[in-house]
């Protein structure tokens, strides 16, 4: 699995429980480990900042 585009689109529509985990059930709990399966410690990349729970939305 590899993720190779990604679109972030914020909306008012109401948050939606359980759909993003049935679509990325390798999702896990925290601590979010990094989507990348290796990072390299003098990597900033987008790709490298991006940690499980960036695909999850939460109420508060």
């Amino acid at each position: 699995v590899s993720l190779n585009r990604m679109t972030l689109e914020i909306t008012d529509e109401p948050v939606t429980e359980g759909r993003v985990r049935r679509v990325l059930p390798w999702l896990t709990a925290y601590p979010e480990p990094a989507v990348l399966p290796e990072l390299k410690s003098n990597d900033f990349s987008a790709e490298a900042k991006l940690r499980h729970g960036d695909f999850v939305r939460r109420q508060r």
